[in-house]
Parts: structure tokens; C-alpha cells; sequence
């Protein structure tokens, strides 16, 4: 259940042309956002040049590499370098 600062309770219209439309649904999507979401998203973290699939994708990652550490883990650090190597790609 969402807590009270998280409720929508406003709406608003905005007006854009069909491509700007095509693009902010393309890029919602690329995220697996709604259009809704997306514009919520980047109006209210402008600053923000990762969008939420990344970031949680590195904190997966520095979550992995923080067992390695704990448990010196082979296996789980090849699996850091292959999540590394997806990220890097997302980044370029």
C-alpha cells in the first residue's frame, strides 16, 4: 500500500506532437515503464541519467560483489563479469 507522499492524486495534460509522443513511448517501453511513469520519471529527476532498470542492474551487482568478497566465489565472480559486461553495454 502506498504511503500518503506516494498517492497520485493529480493529473495534467500536456500536448506534444505525434513524433515526441512515438519517442517518450519508445523510451517508456526501452524501460519497461508507462508513458505516465516515464514523464514522472524525468520531470521529477532531471538530473538522473540512469533509469531505474540500470540503476537497480548495479546495485545487483555491487550486491554480488560484496558475497565475492564474503565468500571468495568463482562462480559468482564470473557471474559479476557478465553482468558487468551487460551493464557497460546499457552504458555505451
Amino acid at each position: 500500500m502506498r504511503t500518503e507522499s506516494e498517492k497520485k492524486t493529480h493529473s495534467t495534460s500536456v500536448r506534444m506532437s505525434k513524433n515526441q509522443y512515438e519517442q517518450i513511448e519508445k523510451n517508456a517501453k526501452a524501460q519497461n515503464m508507462t508513458v505516465s511513469q516515464f514523464m514522472v520519471h524525468a520531470a521529477v529527476h532531471p538530473e538522473q541519467k540512469l533509469d531505474p532498470k540500470t540503476m537497480v542492474k548495479i546495485q545487483n551487482i555491487c550486491n554480488l560483489a560484496e558475497e565475492i568478497a564474503k565468500d571468495d566465489d568463482a562462480e559468482q565472480a564470473e557471474t559479476i563479469r557478465k553482468e558487468v559486461r551487460e551493464l557497460w553495454s546499457r552504458l555505451s
